[in-house]
């Protein structure tokens, strides 16, 4: 027995047939355009490359509402008069409205507020009145200051259009004694809070009472609702330029994602330089992870020799598409650390009227989510809720689903392949990413998609999942990737994909025979494959000997039966074990030795190979 032990020992030290262990990435640009994209996009370049859906539509969020000026108009008569129109965003009631108005030096005039529906014509005119309140500017004082309006319970439907009319009730109002609304300008469109986009919000007036012309202005207006209801509205009324960027000066914006997810793939900042003179470095753009405490993104926003002395807006693509993940907080600023006090770039921030007030505050751009970030002296200050940088993240709208192959992947030779691995790990919420492996033992085919258990209606869907042993003994694979997502405005990313294997050596050397999986795991239905090449027809005997040398199993195959089957291009047999001797008793965990005599069927000299494996229960 000793005897045939260290034999066993010898043809495992000089039989065993060499072989390497390799892995396929999927990782670059190239790897994933020279692949079949089907409803998918490749985004970034170089290693940067990320699988994601394809984009039907483009979207931005962030704060691009401008404010180049304020002013107002002057209600001195009872023919001078205001009217705000705007598009109801939420179906409710509201209570009271909030306008921002100027008060004269000691007036005690009265004006009335109308809150109207529209008249329903192309002219957009302020129509019936469905409540009314009363200013009076002598509970007032004097200058620019919120004023709040009972409107009596007047009840908006989302996407309907209203009013908000202010005139003199006739008592009092000169040139020298009245109120006066306030607006922006330029009219922008866009509702403070959410950045969303109003074609009918106007500041409408009219100097003689019947004719409305458009000021070209953007109001300022807050609706409060009864209730549990939304506050909606427009809050925003000076901005500041004077936002140096340069040295260890950074502007930016504070953002805590909330609800799902989501996907950004660049970033654009509105911005000038100070001088005609370019700055001694490019602008950069900048994406921050605080939760994490992780820089995720340094793009060059803007070239040094490019930007103007006028405020633009710059975008710049990040390396590849980025999730914004919800409950995690963000920052993403602007910097050029090598610019001086001389030449520099200048950001843009607006915010809402001063002295701060919280309803008008909450509504700045997603109110508390988004702040105005600084930093100087070393350090931010982030917490200024009624202000906001004038930025604006792009993100998309996706195809519900999508799918992925690869380019054909060859192993070299015939192979075991080990395991299936992919970044990022998880996917936005409503989203996902699965997997399925085809393999053959030709360029030709045939392409059979399988998952981990070796069927086509599985998927891979772990990342390190162990490749289905029904894939063992191929040497050429094609990787599917399906993309799906439930929610339009959210795609999932594939950034890079590794397959590991177990490669043998040159086509054509010896039996080229590999075991998998290695360790094996009897039970549950599972088998260890052993598979090997024949280039002719063989009789071949399996034997498993435990390392004391006894034999646990023993198989044979007939020469031109399955397992040993023989072709001049080399047939790929397999033999499997289930981990039982041959009294059909389970074996014990520990190191065994397999053991495959081929006997070719014209009597040519034999072959033995040995492989060791580990058997674990």
């Amino acid at each position: 027995m000793a005897k045939r032990f260290l034999r066993l020992l010898s043809l495992l030290s000089i039989l065993i047939v060499p072989g390497f262990s390799g892995t396929f990435n999927i990782t670059t640009d190239s790897d994933f355009l020279s692949g079949n994209l089907t409803n998918c996009d490749n985004v970034g370049t170089g290693t940067n490359g990320t699988l994601q859906l394809k984009t039907t539509t483009a979207s931005y969020s962030g704060c691009t509402l401008k404010v180049d000026s304020n002013s107002n108009f002057a209600m001195t008569n009872s023919l001078r008069q205001v009217s705000i129109r705007f598009t109801a965003q939420t179906t409710q009631t509201i209570d009271k409205v909030m306008l921002l108005v100027y008060v004269y030096s000691g007036s005690i005039a009265t004006y009335q507020c109308d809150f109207r529906s529209d008249d329903g014509t192309s002219d957009h005119n302020p129509g019936a009145v469905l409540g009314t309140g009363i200013v009076d500017c002598a509970t007032l004082s004097t200058g620019t200051q919120w004023v709040t309006i009972d409107v009596t319970d007047s009840a908006v439907t989302a996407g309907q259009y209203y009013h908000i009319s202010v005139r003199d009730t006739g008592v009092s109002s000169t040139a020298t004694d009245y109120m006066a609304v306030c607006y922006t300008t330029p009219k922008t469109g866009i509702t403070s809070n959410t950045n969303g986009q109003d074609s009918l919000l106007s500041f409408l007036q009219t100097i003689d009472g019947g004719t409305w012309t458009d000021s070209n202005g953007q109001p300022i207006y807050i609706l409060l609702p009864t209730g549990s209801g939304i506050n909606e509205g427009n809050v925003y009324y000076t901005s500041a330029t004077n936002l140096s960027v340069y040295g260890a000066n950074f502007h930016g914006e504070r953002i805590n994602i909330t609800g799902a997810s989501r996907v950004v793939r660049k970033a654009g900042f509105y911005v000038k330089a100070n001088t005609s003179t370019p700055p001694a470095e490019h602008l950069y753009a900048v994406l921050y992870c605080i939760t994490d405490g992780i820089e995720l993104e340094n793009i060059k926003l803007a070239d040094k020799n490019d930007i103007t002395p006028d405020y633009e807006w710059y975008s710049a693509d990040f390396s590849r598409p980025r999730i914004l993940e919800t409950g995690k907080s963000y920052r993403v600023y602007i910097k050029s650390p090598l610019s001086t006090s001389v030449n520099y770039y200048q950001a843009y921030k607006v915010e809402a009227f001063t002295p701060s007030l919280t309803v008008a505050d909450a509504l700045t751009y997603d109110g508390a989510n988004s702040l105005y970030a600084a930093y100087t002296s070393g350090t931010w200050v982030e917490n200024v809720e009624k202000s906001d940088l004038l930025f604006r993240l792009t993100t998309a709208t996706y195809e519900a689903g999508g799918n992925y192959v690869s380019s054909l992947l060859d192993a070299g030779a015939t192979a075991a392949f080990n395991t299936l691995s992919w970044v990022p790990v998880t996917q936005p919420a409503n989203t996902l990413v699965k997997y399925q492996i085809a393999s053959a033992l030709t360029e030709l085919g045939p392409w059979n998609y399988y998952g981990p258990d070796g069927t086509a209606s599985t998927y891979y869907t772990v990342s390190g999942q162990t490749i289905s042993p029904v894939h063992s003994g191929k040497r050429f694979i094609l990787l599917k990737a399906l993309l799906e997502s439930t929610s339009n405005d959210t795609t999932p990313v594939v950034n890079s994909v590794a397959i590991d294997y177990s490669s043998r050596v040159l086509p054509g050397t010896g039996l080229q025979t590999v075991c998998s999986p290695v360790p094996f795991t009897p039970g549950a239905g599972a088998k260890l494959s052993i598979n090997y090449i024949l280039t002719k027809d063989s009789k071949v005997t399996l034997r498993v000997y435990s390392l004391s040398g006894a034999l646990v199993k023993e198989v044979i195959c007939a020469s031109g039966a399955d397992g040993g089957r023989g072709d001049t291009s080399g047939y790929n047999n397999k033999i499997e074990w289930d981990g039982n001797n041959g009294l059909g008793m389970v074996t014990a965990s520990g190191v065994y030795v397999v053991r495959l005599v081929v006997e070719p069927g014209d009597g040519t000299e034999k072959t033995i190979e040995t492989k060791k494996i580990m058997v674990i229960r």
